[in-house]
């Protein structure tokens, strides 16, 4: 009715937007005024891109990128058609007029194409730094290495460093690909945090997803993942079709220990996602069917599962490493299983077989074969004791 011919918006509002019109009866959909839907401020799915366009194939849809340090959006990147099933992320496009994109290393370095670093901005858009805040700005705002390589180095002094990570696409767009204080270190890998949202934002009943990192005494930092079901995937066996569909396209040390559905994604007064406000998981139980443990054996394993993971109950067939186990926990579970059952148990057998059941069935066969091996050295014993009586 406003005959609006341009709406920007952070993609939690633009998700909302794009249901609220899927909904609509397909004559009452129609926006004749709007020409460029631009969503800004957190990463977009490819989904979500996907299905605007096929609601609305004649609106271009654009992925602008850009902090408020540097007047707000520095690249766009416009999208004219619904991608392919292989594209994980939206480019962010190339620098806007008057400004410069570098991706850096550490050390101030330029970094080729393909390789990962932060996003630094100089140009007329970069700010004078923060106020009343000098500490800040000295970090944040700095020398720019390579104005005297511009053409034209006017109001290229300072750059100013996004603190994002990105990096250069062949085409000359640029990649974002999450916070650098969004890469983490657990037990000695790297992970980012928003290689694995982009993996979980894949499966089809996933409308939103967020992964973060929780710390307590028993498991030190282990990553939670965080997801708002689509509408039409809202069953009780979508956590471990999530979880199954992580398993098959990341390696083990990148799978969340949890998976938690939520209604929605808490947001700021911004619109942005608020991650100080996500739920705590609930580690003490599983929505899958409980089987209790059948035979003294599974009990002692269980047992030492419970301990280990803190968990009050473990049916048998719950993997360990969906409890939130790892591979430092699982050296503990198989040295406190040796010394239960006085037997070699390779570490190995934990990660091929992680359930209670599997590992039961790994003991009973080592315990098979040592009586095997009992019964013929009591035998040699026997025939050679024979032998010296005989003579």
């Amino acid at each position: 009715s406003e005959e609006i011919t341009v709406v920007e918006l952070v993609p939690a509002l633009f998700t909302s937007l794009l249901e609220y019109t899927a909904e609509l009866p397909i004559h009452s959909r129609a926006l004749p005024s709007l020409k460029w839907m631009m969503v800004v401020g957190e990463p977009v799915s490819v989904n979500k891109v996907n299905k605007w366009l096929q609601i609305y194939p004649k609106i271009k849809i654009v992925n602008a990128y850009g902090p408020t340090e540097a007047a707000d959006d520095i690249t766009q990147f416009v999208v004219n058609q619904p991608f392919g099933e292989n594209q994980r992320t939206i480019p962010i496009g190339k620098p806007l007029a008057n400004l410069n994109l570098y991706v850096l290393d550490q050390s101030m370095q330029l970094l080729p194409i393909g390789a990962p670093g932060e996003i630094c901005v100089s140009g007329i858009g970069v700010g004078d730094g923060y106020w009343k805040n000098e500490k800040k700005t000295k970090q944040a705002f700095v020398t720019n290495p390579f104005s005297n390589q511009l053409l034209d180095s006017q109001n290229h002094d300072v750059i100013y460093k996004t603190g994002d990570l990105g990096r250069w696409l062949s085409d000359g767009n640029i990649e974002f690909l999450g916070r650098i204080d969004n890469q983490v270190k657990i037990r000695g890998f790297r992970i980012e945090l928003g290689e694995i949202e982009t993996i979980v934002r894949q499966h089809p009943g996933v409308r939103e997803a967020i992964v973060v990192v929780r710390e307590d005494d028993l498991n030190g930092k282990y990553l939670v993942a965080y997801f708002v079901a689509d509408n039409s995937y809202e069953t009780e066996e979508l956590i471990e079709q999530v979880r199954s569909f992580i398993k098959e396209r990341l390696p083990q040390y990148m799978i969340p220990s949890d998976f938690v559905q939520i209604a929605q994604i808490p947001l700021a007064p911004s619109g942005k996602v608020d991650r100080d406000s996500l739920p705590a998981p609930d580690r003490t139980s599983r929505k899958q069917d409980f089987i209790p443990p059948r035979n003294p054996t599974e009990e002692i394993v269980t047992d030492i599962w419970c301990q280990i993971l803190k968990r009050e109950k473990i049916s048998i067939y719950d993997d360990f490493f969906d409890l939130g186990g790892h591979s430092l926990l699982a050296t503990q579970v198989i040295s406190r299983l040796r010394e239960a059952f006085k037997i070699e148990l390779p570490l190995r057998s934990l990660f091929e077989t992680p359930t209670v059941a599997g590992i039961v069935e790994q003991i009973e066969q080592i315990k098979t074969v040592q009586n095997l091996q009992n019964i013929s050295t009591n035998s040699i014993e026997l025939t050679e004791d024979r032998e010296e009586i005989e003579l």
